[in-house]
């Protein structure tokens, strides 16, 4: 056979292996969310908690969270992990 012909059929088989091995691989469940930090207030983690706990993934990545003690008297991380069961 000649190399290139050898190698695809290395890249062909190694793919397939590949395909076949992510086939029984667990599902890990993702989800990203704005909270917005600027403008949080109490109602509003809560309706983000609710909109989480909708959707029940497994990780999940905030965005724009405003940590600034001298402003907010919150954690507001917290507060949301707190109210889905999660870890922040």
């Amino acid at each position: 056979m000649k190399k290139t012909l050898k190698i695809r059929l290395f890249i062909i088989t190694l793919l397939a292996g590949i395909g076949v091995q992510a086939q029984t691989l667990p599902k890990v469940s993702f989800m990203t969310y704005n909270i917005q930090g600027h403008a949080v207030t109490d109602q509003r983690i809560k309706d983000a908690a609710t909109v989480i706990n909708s959707v029940s993934p497994e990780v999940v990545a905030i965005q724009e969270v405003d940590m600034r003690p001298y402003l907010f008297r919150h954690d507001y991380l917290k507060d949301l992990a707190d109210s889905t069961g999660m870890h922040h």
